[in-house]
């Protein structure tokens, strides 16, 4: 008996928390030129929303938030003042932590309000920010993921001895969480870094 192709389904499990993003955000760097990549789906609760822009870029340092679609909106709404003559994680995070506490009525809560991790670049470099917004460089050559496609992106992304270009290992992270995690989708956004942006 033949297996049949099973159809993958979009709808939202009814875990999901309104307002919270449910994605695959993903970056690679070899250390002169970063790759980043993204699907575009997002929720509102019970309602599937396509075409999302998840990362923010400029002045040559980029970041895409998986969590709250508040953090997103944020960075993309403050991307200038964020990433102008950045020269560390570390002035990042100083600065994002600013930008949470402009926001942020609760002042016990902190970042953590926001829910988010964060994936920042730049040509040369990829760091991991959680929730707490501690953070670790990642090393070359490692393809690191976030989202609800995090296991599926890393798995497909970073296999044993592997010689795909890093745009390849990117495509194949976005696919590889697209086709297996049911909150992941619609189109692909793929881009690289290089010294010169």
């Amino acid at each position: 008996m033949a297996c049949k192709k099973v159809i993958r389904s979009i709808s939202i499990p009814p875990y999901t928390e309104e307002g919270k993003t449910l994605t695959i955000i993903c970056a690679i760097t070899g250390g002169k030129e970063t790759w980043v990549g993204a699907d575009s789906l997002a929720n509102n609760n019970d309602t599937v929303m396509n075409g999302i822009e998840k990362w923010a870029f400029s002045d040559g340092w980029g970041a895409a938030s998986a969590g709250s679609f508040k953090t997103n909106n944020l960075l993309n709404d403050n991307k200038e003042n964020l990433f102008d003559r950045l020269s560390t994680a570390k002035e990042f995070v100083g600065r994002l932590t600013d930008l949470f506490s402009d926001y942020n009525t609760d002042t016990d809560v902190g970042p953590k309000l926001f829910g988010q991790n964060i994936i920042l670049v730049n040509h040369k470099a990829v760091w991991m920010l959680d929730t707490s917004l501690a953070y670790v460089c990642i090393p070359k050559g490692y393809l690191w993921a976030d989202g609800s496609g995090r296991g599926f992106g890393i798995g497909a992304g970073n296999l044993k001895n592997d010689s795909r270009s890093h745009k390849e290992r990117v495509k194949a992270a976005l696919y590889g969480a697209i086709e297996h995690d049911i909150t992941c989708g619609g189109k692909m956004m793929i881009r690289s870094l290089t010294p010169n942006q």
